[in-house]
């Protein structure tokens, strides 16, 4: 049986690069398809964010996830909250090309047996892509 599994992708702008991508557990079960929680998307957050005083802001689209409540949350983390405008697709753009490179370059060459290989893969793969990303051309 073949399952969809969401992917959460988290951008550091600052550098072109991301780190911790990462898929609801509920991604095991295939009768359904994986939607990540709010109280799941806030320990993401908190995973990357840590105690760390580099990171000063968050921008996110305007998904239902990303509802007042896990805002709040997110700003009880230090981090100032900028929601992408309505109607907007190319405000969204680099974060679009990542996912893009990800279902290209990694994705459409693996076939994921389990929650954990797809984790291996992805943890693999997004190490290779930003040190690729850093060596000169």
């Amino acid at each position: 049986m073949i399952a969809l599994a969401k992917i959460a992708v988290l951008l550091l702008a600052d550098a072109a690069r991301f780190r911790h991508p990462s898929i609801p557990t509920e991604a095991v079960d295939p009768s359904r398809e994986s939607h990540p929680s709010a109280d799941w998307t806030l320990q993401q957050f908190r995973d990357v964010i840590g105690y760390e005083e580099t990171h000063r802001y968050l921008i996110h689209d305007r998904d239902s996830l990303f509802a007042r409540p896990l805002d709040e949350s997110i700003k009880a983390l230090g981090l100032s909250v900028l929601k992408s405008p309505l109607r907007c697709p190319k405000a969204n753009a680099i974060c679009e090309r990542v996912i893009g490179t990800i279902r290209h370059k990694c994705l459409d060459w693996v076939i994921p047996l389990s929650e954990a290989h797809i984790q291996l893969v992805l943890k693999e793969w997004v190490t290779h892509y930003n040190l690729q990303s850093r060596s000169p051309a």
